[in-house]
């Protein structure tokens, strides 16, 4: 259940209230993401753009993660974890 709400945030409102029910399965604030990264929020998109422009191998997977790892930060406050090292 928790699995496929990542890929469908709605899915556990609709098919399982008590995952919907607990507060690390919600989606993140502004606010959390300000305080857990810092001025990083503001300078991740400066470095994919940085990536974007001088192309590499390992910069096409730095773009790859940090794109997935936004969109799952986004939505669970759990996968902050996941966020932080890229920022």
């Amino acid at each position: 259940g928790r699995f496929y709400s990542l890929l469908d945030p709605t899915y556990a409102k609709a098919n399982i209230p008590i995952i919907a029910s607990v507060s690390e399965h919600q989606p993140p604030t502004w606010a959390s993401f300000f305080f857990d990264l810092h001025v990083l929020t503001m300078l991740l998109p400066a470095g994919i753009y940085f990536c974007i422009t001088r192309q590499t191998d390992g910069k096409i997977f730095l773009i790859c993660y940090s794109v997935t790892a936004v969109y799952f930060a986004g939505v669970m406050v759990r996968l902050m974890l996941v966020l932080a090292p890229i920022a």
